[in-house]
């Protein structure tokens, strides 16, 4: 136990010039030391540095000693780092067997760590990197210790499509942004097996101005966008298209648009020779649909769209590429219930072109009767005394929606008391559909008769009546499935 020795004796050196000891107990009375807890901060002096350990005063009872770990992981820092330099160190255990505090000068390695990084940025000098894992957007790295990424569009052509090989193995990067506040580092490894051909990219640039069209081809398809590589005269240039500047529609997957090797014709946004950084737009060569929105959608005017997603407060609804609408929750009956896919009935309550939104209603021809309502001229007319319910009084917007079925009794709820499985049942031919046939039975209640079960000898058309037999009911869906009763035979019939 050297190091403790000396230790002692150094202590005994300081506490002799008050009183000489003339015992143990009297060693221990002037003998005195601060006790530590884990993760205390301390600034302590350097005693003694080799190749093996760190020892640091920091007034305990013996020198503390830095985790090994730690000296492997910041060689370039402890080399720097002499005898009577000052440290702050954080306590990772008070005292190990051989009662040494162990320390941990992570903090004050993190500071320097980070400003080496920002040192090689300002340099350009390249940095030993060491491949850990594949992620969806490139190859997460190990940089002295910390974590580093370097994008898949960041990796020259012998690299690319080939980065699950770089793991566990070390190779150059360069570091071409940090930011320490969000623990973010961002490397390249085209930086450094490309550089000359990045030389000549970036004297491309100088030659490229923003608002320059050019015609290019993608090269990589990423959750935040699509690189495309374009050339200038001889030399190719690669940038990268936001997921904002893809289209006008609202795109959360690029991959649903674009793929890798499609041809494509874009525009310059950005076009910066000094950072090398190029940025382009695909939806600036298209017709922005909101400029001249007026000309196809007016107030009132009632329009067919598709849900596209469900928020807290209501219901988005695309009604054209790059139009989309709001129903507000409050204009939606709460026995409505929409979700995406549906096709739905809308009025345009109001327009912000400046905004680029459009307030939608939801047209309520279902509230009349319980039956499919096409034309409500065949169920009422102007004058008729009528009893309703209210569904929606908005006292902000003025819009108030009645339901004159709400008081009507609802043919489904005890459906099973009036049809069941195989029974034969009349009905009237009311709408044909590509898919089958579908037939009014009683007030509100219609089945399909599927185009499998009709003889193609079997011409039905609107107003037909038919003898049919119940297949399956759907009471949840208000669903009913119908077999066709031939003189014959029935088809379908079991």
């Amino acid at each position: 136990m050297p190091k403790a020795k000396k230790e002692t004796r150094q202590r005994t050196k300081k506490t002799s010039k008050k009183t000489e000891a003339t015992s143990m107990d009297d060693l221990l009375k002037n003998y005195s030391w601060h006790g530590f807890k884990k993760g205390e901060v301390v600034e302590g002096i350097i005693t003694e540095k080799n190749n093996k350990a760190v020892w640091v005063d920091i007034g305990a009872k013996t020198d503390g000693l830095i985790l090994t770990k730690e000296l492997r992981v910041a060689r370039d820092f402890v080399k720097r780092l002499k005898v009577g330099d000052k440290l702050k160190v954080s306590i990772f255990q008070s005292e190990n067997e051989n009662g040494y505090p162990l320390l941990s000068f992570r903090k004050t390695l993190n500071n320097f760590v980070w400003g080496e990084f920002e040192e090689k940025l300002k340099t350009g000098e390249p940095i030993k990197v060491r491949g850990k894992e594949i992620n969806r957007g490139g190859l997460v790295v190990d940089v002295n210790g910390f974590f580093g990424f370097i994008p898949t569009s960041c990796f020259g052509a012998k690299a690319a499509g080939k980065t699950r090989d770089l793991i566990n193995k070390s190779f150059e990067a360069k570091i071409i942004e940090v930011d320490k506040e969000k623990n973010r580092l961002i490397l390249s490894e085209k930086e450094v097996s490309e550089k000359g051909l990045i030389k000549e990219q970036k004297e491309a640039l100088g030659k490229i101005k923003v608002g320059d069209v050019f015609d290019g081809e993608i090269t990589g398809v990423m959750p935040f966008g699509l690189f495309v590589k374009v050339k200038i005269g001889k030399y190719p240039l690669e940038g990268l298209v936001h997921i904002s500047e893809i289209s006008w529609e609202k795109v959360d997957d690029p991959n649903k648009f674009y793929k890798q090797g499609d041809k494509v014709k874009v525009k310059t946004l950005i076009a910066d020779e000094k950072t090398g950084k190029v940025n382009f737009s695909l939806k600036q060569l298209q017709e922005d649909p909101w400029v001249e929105i007026e000309k196809e959608y007016s107030v009132d005017a009632k329009i067919k769209g598709e849900v596209i997603r469900i928020a807290p407060f209501g219901v988005f609804v695309a009604l054209d590429k790059g139009i989309e609408g709001l129903i507000h929750i409050s204009k939606i009956p709460a026995e409505k219930a929409l979700k995406v896919g549906d096709k739905v009935d809308c009025f345009v309550e109001s327009i912000d072109k400046e905004a680029r939104k459009m307030s939608l209603g939801l047209v309520l021809n279902s509230e009349i009767s319980w039956e499919k309502v096409d034309d409500p001229n065949k169920f009422y007319k102007q004058g008729d005394k009528v009893k309703v319910k209210t569904l929606i009084a908005d006292e902000k917007t003025g819009k108030v929606n009645f339901s004159l079925k709400q008081l009507q009794e609802d043919p489904w709820v005890e459906i099973e008391k009036e049809y069941s499985v195989d029974a034969k049942i009349k009905g009237e031919v009311i709408r044909i559909a590509p898919f089958g046939v579908f037939v009014a039975l009683d007030k509100g209640i219609e089945g399909l008769i599927h185009i499998s079960k009709i003889p193609a000898e079997k011409a039905l058309k609107v107003g037909d009546k038919v003898d049919c037999f119940v297949e399956s009911i759907d009471k949840e869906a208000r669903k009913m499935s119908l077999g066709l009763v031939l003189k014959e035979k029935p088809i379908g019939y079991k």
